[in-house]
């Protein structure tokens, strides 16, 4: 009976204490392993994409996360197949280490789903980071998709993942103003930011019982992960809709159009009493400038400029 009790002691202190395993590929994933890392919660791994080529000489880059988690001395597991993915998450969840035992995982676009077989490693469930108000834009582009529908208003959901995409309940959502000059990139620095404090907040509340997750309520709605053909604009648009695309498509996939048959990136934009005014480009194989820096070098006018390529 002693022992049995002592065993329930220590099952109670453990689940209290989640060990957690972190899963998350970009810079907003390594943000928030940041934030959890300084508040002092305990994470015995990294789960992130295996490395990827990049740049102009296809070298093989590491994800942010796992700059991140190396420069924190976290062990890294970067599995290329489900089965791999299972292997690696069964072996620290069943670990006979106590200390490295994992009992609850934690995800922000880690870029693969997690299989229903994983989650059920974790006996406190797999906690997601969400880029929107669930049930609205479920899937992998939700703030591209926020951006380019004009919305002023988003926010950071935190729901306990199931097999089914974005479907899980929700512990707790949050709000986010989305500023007239929001890219991709800044609305996630600001969700990562959000993100993490939500987290930090809500774990340990989670874990003793006391936030319950509820059942998602609301008419979804799917935001599609976007491809390179999405950043190509239709000159045929409003002048408001292209803008959004280019912040949208800010850092990818990058909107671009055609010069002379070459690919012309439109890097950065600005509306100016309802006409759009292109700030920063970059030609095929060259460096980004901005607008008036090109069309000196091509010698025409914006106007000149401008008609030539709608008509491309």
């Amino acid at each position: 009976m002693l022992f049995a009790f002592r065993n329930l002691i220590c099952y109670v202190k453990t689940i209290n204490q989640p060990t957690i395993i972190f899963f998350g590929t970009p810079t907003v994933a390594a943000d928030v392993l940041q934030g959890l890392i300084k508040a002092k919660f305990k994470v015995v791994a990294i789960v992130t994409e295996p490395d990827k080529p990049a740049g102009r000489g296809l070298k093989l880059t590491a994800p942010a996360v796992k700059k991140a988690a190396t420069a924190l001395g976290l062990t890294v597991l970067q599995p290329q197949t489900k089965a791999e993915l299972q292997s690696v998450c069964q072996t620290v969840c069943q670990s006979d280490n106590a200390d490295i035992q994992a009992n609850l995982g934690i995800i922000i676009a880690y870029g693969r789903i997690i299989p229903q077989s994983v989650i059920d490693l974790f006996p406190l469930g797999i906690l997601n980071i969400h880029g929107s108000l669930l049930p609205k834009y479920r899937g992998a582009a939700p703030v591209q998709q926020a951006i380019l529908d004009g919305l002023t208003e988003t926010g950071v959901t935190i729901q306990k993942i199931d097999a089914g995409l974005d479907t899980g309940p929700i512990l707790v959502q949050e709000k986010i103003t989305i500023e007239p000059t929001d890219t991709t990139a800044s609305l996630l620095t600001k969700m990562g930011t959000v993100g993490a404090k939500l987290l930090i907040a809500n774990i340990p509340k989670y874990v003793a019982g006391v936030l319950k997750p509820q059942q998602q309520t609301g008419t979804p709605s799917l935001a599609a992960k976007l491809t390179k053909d999405d950043g190509l604009i239709d000159w045929q648009k409003p002048a408001v809709e292209i803008e959004r695309q280019i912040r949208a498509c800010n850092p990818w996939p990058r909107t671009y159009t055609q010069w002379q048959g070459k690919r012309l990136l439109i890097l950065a934009a600005h509306l100016e009493n309802g006409l759009l005014v292109i700030d920063r480009v970059q030609p095929e194989a060259k460096q980004a400038m901005a607008w008036k820096e090109w069309l000196n070098g091509i010698h025409l006018t914006n106007e000149q400029a401008l008609d030539q390529i709608k008509l491309s």
